[in-house]
């Protein structure tokens, strides 16, 4: 084992071969040194920095004359200014005296032999050593990187040329008659680094960016050194980084001080619901400093991160005593679209129109309404159709438009809001149940809107996940990206929680599903679970390859769930709810929308592709290209052997989207004259066509799940605030024909509808007699 004096010697030797090509090595050179006009202390800061704060002087130095030089004499001077002689150093100050510090000049002289030549002159104690790139000073008059001081980390003796140091090993750097050459003891300690990160809001949050930024090398370091050291404040090692790296900031100026407001788009304008103040912090070595950026100086060693936080409001109240009007009567009201996904696939028959949009050519704008602001505040959650009305969130209010004008008919002020605007209301046995931000679920009558109860769960988070309701049992679940968040059941009758269970990484966009006596949902934790739906018992589970962001959804006795890695599971559920995994299929895409099921078929958009799978094996029938990621779930309508199919993407334009399906192959025999022809109906999916592109005032990305009214109308939403209905543009009235005009012979007339009706009777005679043989 190597001893602690070898041990610097060797990290001397390389320390020093790093420093002689740092310029070359470094993208951006982030040395703190700068150049002192009494000592010719050269700067080996950014070139900016050198510009701006350090100008060098080059023929400066007071140990060298001030009047003409003599050009046949090298300049030479030795110091150690850095580390003194009570603080353990074996000299310091100046070694040579002023009538020794000129050398002969002689052709091909190098820097290495104009010290050899002042050594010898005045008779000091010189170490030199061979290393990668040339000869290195080791130690002069014992002083060198065996002897530093106890909080540093390395030291070296360097070389300055006419007051810039030299790229090269002292036995390269050639000399001229009349250079100044200086050569001084140096000081290294621990580089501060510096970290950029936003872990607290995900892009699907809103934030423009996640994650940590990957710096280029070398630049989140900042290196200190003596002589030469400066102070830097956090704000200025920032920009230094920031620039480096090529990141868009913004600084603001304020009363308390200069302060970040944002990088490369993340800032403080970004709207989160609850946020009391969402904006860039910064720490130093874990802790919050007492002052701000521009006032908190940087120390060696220092590990600064700079992140994007959120000051969350207070904790809501705790929960009220449910309304005494609960003992009253509830009065049901028609439903056609209760909840999230009411329908996995609407029937023909379930409409009381035949009518509705099938091509963009036949689909017109109904009417459509704005209501988020400019800051993305205010707009509309998912929708559902309850009491012959179009109802969802909006801001903190509750709104009802009707379903033919989209004219306001209700609206009632809720004590959150649902920052997201991703959950639809529930409604049930007379009553409307909504999803709020800080762990709020709040019941009104479904008749009159009156607040029955306000439930506000112990963790808070996030509303972004859609209810489940059974027997008086309502299931909702919350999530909080920086903590704990809770799925709760809660007894409708009080509005109390009957049972509660924290996941560490809470619910997002995951609904549950009660069959029987089991709710089964999946979860930030990666991982598909059954409880028991009125004392929380785990029944079953089973891991998922990564977490959940899409809802549970049941066809006949087959369950099916889809994680965010592309992951399609079809699992049972036994009698005690456990659960058993059937079968599994990896899409190789991202996946957060939930599938509609529909004739065996389950349909589902991912990322840039849209796939038909087999219910039963879960095998890939067909597949579309998308030009983005399609994130809500299909609106999948049913009609004469075919499936009419409604959706979002997630892009700017915010349009609708449209493919059609249809069963396997058919064959049919045409005649056309006395030829038989055939033809056939191609199975799979139709070509993707945007059914309705909204005008460029209300164009936005969209999460939205697109629903239908019972007259055909197509409602959705995307995040300019704007909610659209879309129906079927009527037929065009057919000319009138006048098979006998006024005074014109209609023979030939006549004579073309025989031969079309003979031409009929001879296709049904070729038809009897091809199934007789």
């Amino acid at each position: 084992m190597k001893s602690k004096s070898s041990q610097r010697k060797s990290f001397s030797v390389l320390l020093l071969t790093l420093l002689l090509t740092w310029q070359w090595l470094l993208p951006v050179n982030v040395w703190a040194t700068e150049l002192s006009t009494t000592t010719s202390e050269t700067s080996i800061a950014s070139e900016t920095q050198a510009a701006e704060e350090a100008p060098v002087d080059n023929a400066a130095d007071e140990n060298a004359p001030a009047s003409p030089i003599d050009q046949g004499k090298v300049y030479v001077t030795i110091e150690n200014e850095v580390y003194k002689q009570a603080d353990g150093a074996l000299w310091d100050g100046q070694l040579l005296e002023e009538e020794t510090q000129t050398i002969d000049f002689a052709e091909d002289m190098t820097a290495l032999d104009v010290l050899e030549a002042a050594s010898k002159a005045n008779n000091l104690d010189l170490v030199v050593e061979n290393g990668t790139w040339g000869s290195f000073i080791k130690s002069i008059n014992k002083l060198g990187d065996s002897t530093i001081p106890q909080d540093a980390q390395w030291a070296s003796w360097m070389v300055a040329l006419n007051g810039e140091n030299i790229p090269v090993g002292v036995d390269q750097q050639k000399v001229k008659a009349g250079d100044q050459l200086k050569f001084y003891f140096s000081i290294g300690y621990p580089s501060a680094t510096i970290e950029v990160k936003n872990d607290v809001v995900t892009k699907t949050q809103g934030a423009a960016w996640e994650g940590q930024i990957k710096p280029a090398d070398f630049t989140n370091a900042y290196y200190f050194s003596k002589p030469g050291w400066k102070d830097i404040t956090v704000l200025d090692f920032f920009k230094q980084f920031a620039d480096a790296n090529h990141l868009k900031y913004e600084i603001t100026p304020s009363s308390y001080g200069d302060y970040l407001s944002s990088i490369n788009g993340l800032g403080s304008d970004l709207v989160v619901k609850g946020a009391k103040w969402p904006g860039w912090g910064f720490t130093v070595n874990g802790e919050f400093p007492e002052k701000g950026m521009g006032d908190t100086l940087v120390k060696p060693g220092d590990k600064i991160s700079v992140e994007f936080m959120i000051t969350w409001e207070d904790a809501p109240t705790p929960t009220p005593e449910a309304s005494p009007s609960l003992s009253l009567p509830l009065e049901e009201v028609p439903a056609f679209w209760p909840a999230f996904r009411s329908h996995g696939a609407l029937k023909k028959g379930d409409l009381e129109s035949t009518s509705y949009p099938i091509t963009a050519d036949k689909t017109k704008l109904m009417w459509s309404r704005k209501f988020a602001q400019p800051n993305f505040s205010n707009l509309p959650s998912q929708l559902i159709i309850v009491n012959n009305s179009l109802v969802f969130v909006e801001g903190k209010n509750l709104t009802a438009l009707d379903l033919k004008s989209g004219d306001t008919l209700k609206s009632v002020s809720l004590p959150e809001g649902q920052g997201y605007a991703s959950t639809a209301p529930l409604y049930a046995d007379g009553m409307l149940f909504v999803s709020l931000d800080q762990g709020t679920v709040v019941a009104l009558r479904a008749s009159n809107w009156e607040i029955l109860w306000t439930y506000v769960d112990p963790l808070g988070g996030q509303g972004q996940n859609p209810l489940s309701y059974q027997d008086g049992i309502l299931m909702a679940s919350f999530y909080n990206p920086s903590g704990q968040a809770n799925l709760v059941a809660i007894d409708v009758s009080t509005g109390r929680a009957l049972w509660s269970k924290a996941s560490e990484a809470g619910y997002y966009n995951a609904g549950g599903l009660i069959s029987g006596s089991a709710y089964i949902v999946g979860s930030e934790a990666a991982e598909i679970v059954s409880y028991d739906l009125k004392t929380g018992e785990k029944l079953g589970s089973f891991v998922s390859s990564d977490k959940v962001r899409s809802s549970v959804v049941r066809s006949g006795d087959a369950y099916y769930v889809v994680d965010n890695s592309g992951t399609l599971y079809k699992f049972g559920v036994d009698d005690k709810g456990a659960l058993h995994v059937k079968g599994s299929r990896a899409l190789g895409t991202p996946v957060t929308a939930t599938p509609s099921i529909a004739s065996g078929r389950l349909y589902l958009p991912a990322l840039k592709k849209f796939f038909v799978l087999d219910a039963q094996d879960l095998s890939i029938l067909d597949q579309e290209d998308l030009p983005a990621y399609g994130q809500g779930s299909p609106l999948v309508l049913e009609e004469s052997g075919r499936r009419l199919i409604y959706f979002v993407l997630n892009e700017a334009k915010g349009a609708l989207y449209s493919l059609k399906d249809s069963d396997a192959k058919q064959q049919t025999s045409l005649a056309i004259g006395f030829a038989p022809v055939l033809a056939s109906n191609t199975s799979g999916l139709s070509d993707l066509e945007t059914l309705f592109t909204p005008p460029k005032e209300a164009q936005n990305y969209s999460l939205s799940t697109p629903i239908m009214g019972p007259d055909g109308t197509i409602y959705y939403k995307n995040d300019s605030g704007t909610i659209f209905a879309l129906q079927a543009a009527p037929e065009p009235t057919p000319p009138v024909v006048n098979l006998v005009p006024t005074g014109e012979s209609n023979l030939g007339g006549i004579i073309a509808i025989v031969l079309l009706a003979l031409a009929a009777i001879l296709v049904a005679v070729s038809l009897i007699v091809r199934r007789r043989k």
